[in-house]
């Protein structure tokens, strides 16, 4: 993990494979999140050894109308925001729509399989079919398009090369 006032050392934090990058003043939220991945790290790597066990499918909990799902996180294509409303877009069309922003959301998920491309996107790496860095924007398996922040091409790069590598 890298901890910097200056945001000019990313890159060779990416080349050097750190868990994280943070810029100080360091937000609470993100170094918890970044603490749970480094965990995870280690808890996969021990998973690993221990071949006889194979980890449950993580799964997000979520309440709508006093109604509690639990959701595959490999079934969320998307989560897109609008307000304070956030809409989780599953396989097969199906869509949730909750009461919780997307920092919510993606303190719950803590999965580095989710990427935050966009202020009001996420996207599940999993299901990208293609990055089109031109146009700025990422296509999935169901066709969909989601546009891609100019600054964070770079992590999308090096989070999908971790992806394929692993």
């Amino acid at each position: 993990m890298f901890a910097t006032t200056y945001h000019e050392y990313a890159v060779e934090a990416l080349r050097q494979r750190a868990f994280d990058y943070l810029l100080k003043p360091i937000d609470k939220d993100e170094l918890q999140a970044c603490s749970r991945r480094i965990l995870m790290h280690f808890y996969q790597n021990v998973s690993k050894s221990s071949a006889s066990q194979t980890p449950a499918p993580r799964r997000l909990e979520i309440s709508t109308s006093g109604k509690r799902h639990f959701v595959k996180h490999e079934d969320i294509m998307h989560i897109e925001a609008c307000g304070s409303y956030s809409t989780i877009f599953l396989g097969k069309g199906r869509r949730i729509t909750i009461s919780k922003n997307l920092k919510r959301i993606e303190a719950m998920l803590d999965d580095p399989t989710f990427f935050r491309v966009h202020n009001s996107q996420i996207v599940n790496l999993t299901r990208i079919h293609q990055c089109n860095y031109r146009l700025h924007q990422v296509t999935l398996d169901n066709g969909k398009e989601i546009p891609l922040a100019v600054r964070k091409r770079e992590q999308l790069r090096h989070q999908m090369q971790q992806l394929m590598s692993s």
